[in-house]
């Protein structure tokens, strides 16, 4: 019976198990990346980029429902934890791998490339739950720049956490046309302040033209090229495989 059979029959002890797990998970983080930072000399990337933590989602979630709903918030972001320590390992490891991508880029390819995929928007987006303030100040250091307010306030929070250095640097950039005017246009300034070659895949308007899927495939294949010129080998097919069928069956859970 897995550990967890057994806290669930304790409901008071599902916020701690969390909690703890993920505390846990962090520590690993920062041993990680500081590790490898000092051996290599640098100062070390600090992964706690939202500062005070204001609301604590894991209680804010979980409180006062049944303990198998408790349970189900517990495991999505205890393994949300999991997925961005083991991406900031990882890069603290082989900071030549990382890529960031734009949120609507799928990370597949990058993944079987054997690079790194860090989306842009994901530490800015879980910002506003769990740091109202300083997203608020992440917004701010976007306007004071210059960037029009009446933007969506996720690619100013992305772009203010840019502009003050506190994403990890990349070693090359994908992002696209979509989803949004105001995303699509947010990795100009993205891209001057990080100074690394720049992939945008473009996507058709009308997608269900009849050569719009040809055209999506042109732009997926001159991705792979580009990224196959970063990673200095040709894209794995056989991982890719393997990869997509496990993103398959995440969807059909998700569906589930």
């Amino acid at each position: 019976m897995a550990l967890i059979d057994y806290v669930k029959k304790l409901p008071r002890a599902i916020y701690p198990y969390y909690f703890t797990r993920s505390f846990l998970q962090g520590l690993r983080a920062m041993a990680v990346i500081h590790y490898h930072a000092l051996k290599r000399g640098e100062k070390p990337f600090d992964p706690n980029m939202i500062k005070t933590r204001e609301r604590d989602l894991f209680k804010l979630w979980m409180e006062g429902r049944p303990p198998d709903y408790q349970v189900a918030i517990g495991e999505a972001l205890a393994l949300s934890v999991d997925h961005y320590v083991d991406v900031f390992c990882r890069m603290a490891r082989e900071p030549d791998k990382l890529i960031w991508y734009e949120d609507v880029i799928p990370p597949e390819i990058i993944l079987a490339m054997d690079l790194i995929p860090f989306m842009v928007e994901g530490i800015p987006g879980m910002a506003p739950m769990v740091a109202p303030e300083e997203a608020h100040h992440f917004i701010d250091v976007a306007e004071n720049a210059g960037y029009p307010a009446d933007i969506c306030s996720m690619p100013k929070v992305t772009l203010g956490m840019v502009l003050e250095g506190l994403l990890p640097p990349p070693q090359a950039l994908v992002c696209s046309n979509s989803p949004c005017d105001s995303g699509m246009s947010s990795y100009l300034p993205i891209e001057q302040e990080v100074d690394v070659p720049v992939c945008r895949v473009d996507f058709p308007w009308n997608v269900y033209e009849p050569r719009a899927r040809e055209y999506c495939l042109k732009e997926v294949k001159r991705m792979i090229r580009f990224l196959e010129g970063i990673a200095g080998h040709p894209l794995d097919m056989d991982r890719l495989r393997d990869i997509c069928e496990m993103r398959n069956r995440m969807q059909e859970a998700t569906l589930e």
